[in-house]
């Protein structure tokens, strides 16, 4: 095996641990916001997720330029970060209103679906290509969705719209990143990200 086919297949692997770890962070978030929705509004909610995100980033900015860093903020692409901290905006106000008034399983499980609508935004604005097998699956994940949903039953909750446009929105974002990954370095990612985030009607 060539010395490069090794680094991708390390690579790889990272890249799919960290998925992983990223999704099991997102389900334990979606539990504590369940539990904090009984006693707090959903506003109160997302205004203090994203409080606590700016501070965490001014942190993390502060103990880098502390040990003599150079930190860029500036962006080639200031619509792009606007566009990501609006999905990112919408993705975790809807996420919390559907948690604060539906079901925890039904909500997270809607929520985690943004993979599925990733190679599908991204096919349509990116041409981004996927390939057949890929699209069967993901054709078995939409009617999975259909499933959760049950949209022609009695059962039909439409508070769980709100997970899927969450689901809807994270993708978006999750684009959005993709593309500012070719230009811009990740400290200016995130703070155009959580900076441009505070401007919310909860601030």
């Amino acid at each position: 095996m060539k010395r490069s086919e090794i680094t991708d297949k390390k690579r790889l692997i990272r890249a799919a641990s960290l998925a992983v770890m990223a999704a099991f962070s997102y389900t334990l978030m979606t539990l504590f916001v369940k539990f904090a929705a009984d006693n707090t509004s959903a506003s109160m909610i997302v205004f203090s997720r994203f409080s606590l995100s700016l501070l965490w980033v001014v942190i993390i900015l502060t103990f880098k330029h502390l040990r003599g860093k150079t930190i860029t903020i500036k962006s080639k692409h200031p619509w792009l970060h606007l566009l990501r901290a609006a999905c990112g905006f919408v993705a975790i106000s809807t996420l919390y209103y559907a948690l604060e008034n539906a079901p925890l399983v039904e909500v997270n499980s809607l929520a985690l679906t943004y993979a599925l609508f990733i190679p599908v935004l991204g096919y349509v604005f990116l041409k981004i290509k996927t390939n057949y097998k890929s699209w069967a699956a993901l054709i078995a994940g939409f009617v999975g969705i259909l499933l959760i949903i049950k949209p022609y039953f009695g059962t039909f909750n439409p508070l769980l719209l709100f997970a899927l446009i969450s689901a809807i929105a994270t993708a978006t974002s999750f684009l959005t990143v993709y593309k500012l990954a070719k230009h811009d370095r990740s400290e200016e990612r995130r703070v155009g990200k959580e900076c441009r985030s505070r401007w919310s009607p909860y601030h």
